[in-house]
């Protein structure tokens, strides 16, 4: 899969006694557009939290870029992470270049070249010598400024919580094209939080579906695709026989058998599938399709069940 930018070995972590993440393991690889899909209070923002050196978990542990998390090198590693947790900090009263001096005065930047570049990389170069200020800006603007401010370190991790969280449709989109740009053209990784699988579905490259602080499942983008592709659902009394009447049409490994019958990919013409299962007992035959909404709950339910 390539190297490894974040791994989790059983991370937990309680509070007040209540346990909100519970054995926690997942593995973020270099140039991943991570999807971290959970319902509101499933543990993302905590796990955001425990990476960025917020907090501390109370078993289990990290790797960040190879560095373990009680490494005391593991501040190198954060140095190429750039951390936007529930919202970006930005000061309203502040231009979009001040917003960013006072991020380099915090972080000991003193290379204010960074700043115009920071601006350039997001897409608001224009706003060097503008003086309107933050609190004026669309909140698409200040999601980018957020993340041009994450990114002033040189980063080539961004991690955002919920980055599309309150955004109108043209700032979602806006947003969204600025992750594909930045993980394709500078070969940033993200590990990008939300509780809308279908949104994080038009930019993930990978997924780890979390709830209730246990991490159900991790799949990638072409995984959940086949997941969520058209099938012919065949219902029979005969599975003997229909089953070898499908194998003149597809494989046996495109075959899935169902209580019911057999489940078969959906790109097939639907006149050659009836006219291959013609004189046999079948008591229905329909085309179906799993949507991302649909085959999420199915996991979440079958973590629940699990856990």
């Amino acid at each position: 899969m390539g190297d490894i930018v974040l791994k989790t070995y059983g991370l937990s972590k309680k509070y007040d006694g209540a346990l909100v993440l519970n054995d926690v393991n997942m593995t973020v690889y270099k140039g991943d557009i991570y999807g971290f899909v959970g319902e509101n209070g499933s543990g993302k923002t905590t796990i955001i939290r425990l990476i960025s050196g917020l907090i501390f978990p109370n078993a289990g542990y990290y790797e960040l870029m190879g560095k373990k998390s009680d490494d005391p090198e593991i501040i190198e590693s954060r140095r190429r992470m750039g951390a936007i947790v529930e919202s970006p900090s930005i000061y309203s009263h502040l231009n979009a270049r001040d917003n960013l001096y006072m991020q380099a005065l915090i972080l000991g930047i003193k290379d204010e070249g960074r700043i115009k570049w920071a601006l350039d990389t997001v897409g608001l170069g224009r706003l060097y010598a503008d003086d309107k200020k933050a609190g004026n800006f669309s909140l698409g603007m200040r999601q980018r400024l957020g993340i041009a401010m994450a990114l002033m370190t040189q980063a080539d991790f961004l991690v955002l919580d919920e980055p599309l969280n309150g955004l109108d449709p043209e700032g979602i989109v806006e947003v969204r094209n600025l992750i594909k740009e930045l993980n394709q053209k500078y070969g940033i990784t993200f590990l990008i939080s939300s509780h809308i699988l279908t949104e994080l579905s038009l930019v993930a490259t990978r997924y780890g579906i979390i709830s209730k602080g246990h991490m159900i499942k991790e799949i990638s983008a072409d995984e959940l695709k086949n997941q969520c592709e058209k099938r012919i659902a065949i219902s029979t009394l005969d599975k003997v026989n229909v089953k070898n009447a499908l194998l003149s049409l597809v494989s046996l490994e495109d075959i899935k058998e169902t209580p019911e019958g057999f489940v078969i990919p959906g790109d097939l013409e639907y006149s050659k599938v009836l006219s291959a299962l013609q004189g046999l007992p079948i008591t229905g035959i329909n085309t179906e399709t799993t949507s991302i909404e649909d085959y999420y709950l199915s996991v979440i339910r079958g973590g629940k069940q699990n856990a």
